[in-house]
């Protein structure tokens, strides 16, 4: 199975631990003028990045979103995924060190961070990252999306 990492964009610094959520920021994006307006318009192209690839990969891609706090979640999926789909190691480094905020990293490599591309693009760089990496970590298979 293919594996898609989203690192969102942190939101309302209020709360303790690594999982945000969006209502602590509602009352400010309530509005047009909205202080917060551009983190919001990010938040809504990774959930299309995020329906996109739902819908055209069904259940062929694992997609987590994780908050940006969270590293000790996000070091070892991409680990996990630099080995299963046979990464080599400076692709598997470039994911776990260029990575901030607003970040997409998929079988173990980045697709992108920092700018968030269109959903169309995403979908275009996934397919071609998931016909030259191997789905099993035995090499037998190689991945066929769509």
């Amino acid at each position: 199975m293919h594996h898609l990492i989203l690192i969102r964009e942190t939101e309302g610094m209020g709360g303790p631990g690594c999982c945000g959520r969006i209502g602590s920021d509602g009352a400010i994006w309530a509005s047009d003028t909205a202080i917060f307006a551009e983190r919001l318009e990010r938040f809504n192209r990774l959930a299309e990045i995020n329906q996109a690839v739902r819908a055209a990969f069904d259940h062929g891609v694992e997609v987590t979103v994780i908050d940006p706090r969270n590293i000790i979640s996000f070091i070892p999926l991409v680990i996990r995924d630099a080995i299963r789909h046979r990464v080599p190691v400076i692709e598997a480094l470039r994911a776990l060190f260029a990575t901030s905020v607003m970040t997409g990293v998929f079988n173990g490599q980045l697709l992108f961070s920092g700018e968030i591309p269109p959903a169309a693009e995403v979908l275009r760089v996934m397919r071609k990252i998931a016909e030259r990496t191997e789905d099993t970590p035995t090499g037998v298979s190689r991945a066929k999306l769509l």
